[in-house]
């Protein structure tokens, strides 16, 4: 039964209406930006009470977990973004990912 959680992440994740409706419209790192807001707004109810009872840890661990997520976002996101309003249309780059 706990595979079902991951894996209903992953079809929340790959149906990607809203970037497929809004490519025309909105910035893709804007629509990035917002997919994190919602899930962070989604899963925080849920993770809140383990961060505030594990707060050293967490605390602790900071500069590890900054560093992954600098890593992440500059050295990937931000160049695919960068090409894509560079040198293709929404719809093409959606259609990508």
């Amino acid at each position: 039964m706990s595979f079902l959680f991951p894996l209903f992440a992953v079809l929340i994740w790959s149906i990607n209406v809203v970037n497929k409706a809004s490519t025309d419209v909105i910035d893709p790192a804007t629509i990035s930006f917002y997919r994190w807001l919602l899930a962070f707004i989604v899963l925080m109810p849920f993770v809140l009470a383990w961060v505030l009872r594990n707060r050293v840890i967490v605390l602790y661990n900071r500069g590890r977990g900054l560093i992954i997520a600098l890593l992440e976002m500059v050295l990937y996101q931000s160049p695919v973004y960068i090409f894509t309003t560079l040198y293709l249309h929404g719809k093409e780059y959606s259609l990508i990912v």
